[in-house]
């Protein structure tokens, strides 16, 4: 079993979103509690790349759900955290 937990921001954010888009990350949320991350194909998943301070050390991945996007940090083997959730313009911005 996964232990996945949010952000403070990602919290704050994630109940701002429509409840459609919160009902579909609840049902992402669930799964990834009993599966890798990478076994979760039919989920709009992508991994990170890039110079950037914030993931370089660690896997990180992005989950789309519309026009809303969740970036997850892979701690341990079995520990995701959620750390920013937002519109897709903004959810890349504070992160350097």
């Amino acid at each position: 079993m996964n232990c996945v937990s949010k952000h403070k921001d990602a919290e704050k954010a994630y109940k701002k979103m429509p409840k459609e888009i919160r009902d579909s990350f609840d049902d992402f949320e669930e799964e990834l509690k009993r599966k890798p991350i990478t076994s979760l194909n039919s989920w709009n998943i992508t991994a990170l790349s890039g110079d950037r301070k914030f993931w370089k050390s660690k896997k990180a991945y992005r989950l789309r759900i519309s026009d809303y996007r969740f970036v997850i940090l892979q701690e341990k083997k079995k520990v995701y955290i959620i750390t920013d959730a937002g519109s897709r313009g903004d959810v890349y911005k504070h992160m350097k």
